[in-house]
């Protein structure tokens, strides 16, 4: 009698581990507990957490420090693209991107908004220039307003105030006169700008500074000294922040960021169009010029991606 051979049974560890992840899937861009995990996956809590954690550490899972929700994580969106090739709208943005990269000379890139408001890079690409300034696919932003400013400027609920995180977390508990400053511009302008004050930030600061008050005259930046001093410390707070992201480089000089927004069906931002360089290579008075070109760039994509531009607010 000839035995056939058993396939091997697949470690338990791992079928536990697919199925969160399928569940997460299946109830996406709903948030879960780990109770209610354990429980539809049939596992204990302890080894729920033990699981979470590992796929947290790998960024395959959010947690929602608020309420310790779980969602899908970040990893997943360069997986995704990995296995499914380039999907049409990935080779839209991407082609979006090399005409920004090429028309700018600036580095160009694409974040998708997620369910918690998190911006994760989704592509990239290197200007003609001689500093490539790109990040990894699947990396995070800080969650702060300096980097969610398009998502609260276009927010239905934006300027109304003491009601905690709306719209998906993306508008901010305590609203400031900068901040509403910052809105307001946003939402004449289309698109916003954010400077990083690089790794060397305390030897930077008269750079910034200087930068943002020559901005702040030409009716781009904050108006006042202090809404200038406010900007600073948020830079300073993004800066630090950005060091523990995923695969994100701080550089040792200043940069400065434009991004416009890509809205979808629902008038929601969905992804964002931006641009990187060195502060040192644009000056304030050629900012506008380049973030009309992201703009119309941005707009495009919305058009064709059959988006709609929210309802004047």
């Amino acid at each position: 009698m000839i035995v056939q051979p058993t396939a091997p049974s697949p470690a338990p560890a791992v079928t536990s581990v697919v199925k969160i992840l399928g569940l997460l899937l299946e109830e996406s861009p709903r948030w879960l507990n780990a109770s209610e995990i354990a429980r539809r996956c049939d596992l204990s809590k302890a080894s729920t957490h033990r699981f979470l954690l590992a796929l947290l550490a790998g960024h395959f899972v959010m947690r929602n420090p608020e309420d310790l929700t779980y969602t899908l994580g970040s990893a997943l969106i360069a997986l995704g693209a990995a296995s499914a090739g380039e999907g049409p709208v990935l080779q839209l943005v991407r082609n979006a991107l090399n005409e920004l990269a090429n028309e700018t000379g600036m580095n160009a890139e694409a974040f998708q908004v997620m369910p918690d408001a998190q911006v994760i890079c989704i592509a990239t690409c290197a200007g003609p220039g001689p500093v490539a300034i790109n990040r990894s696919v699947g990396s995070r932003l800080p969650h702060l307003p300096l980097v969610n400013l398009l998502q609260i400027a276009w927010s239905g609920k934006a300027g109304s105030q003491g009601q905690g995180f709306r719209n998906g977390g993306r508008v901010p508990e305590e609203f400031t006169p900068e901040l509403e400053e910052d809105i307001r511009w946003v939402r004449s302008h289309g698109y916003t700008w954010a400077i990083s004050a690089g790794d060397n930030a305390s030897a930077n600061l008269d750079q910034i500074k200087g930068w943002l008050q020559e901005a702040g005259s030409q009716g781009i930046g904050r108006s006042s000294e202090q809404g200038r001093e406010a900007q600073l410390d948020e830079i300073l707070k993004f800066t630090e922040a950005r060091k523990t992201t995923t695969a994100t480089r701080v550089y040792q000089v200043p940069t400065l960021g434009i991004a416009a927004p890509i809205f979808d069906i629902n008038g929601e931002t969905q992804l964002q169009l931006c641009v990187i360089s060195l502060l040192a290579q644009v000056q304030p008075n050629g900012l506008p010029h380049i973030g009309e070109i992201v703009k119309k760039k941005a707009d495009k994509l919305t058009e064709v991606l059959g988006g709609r531009m929210p309802r004047a607010l």
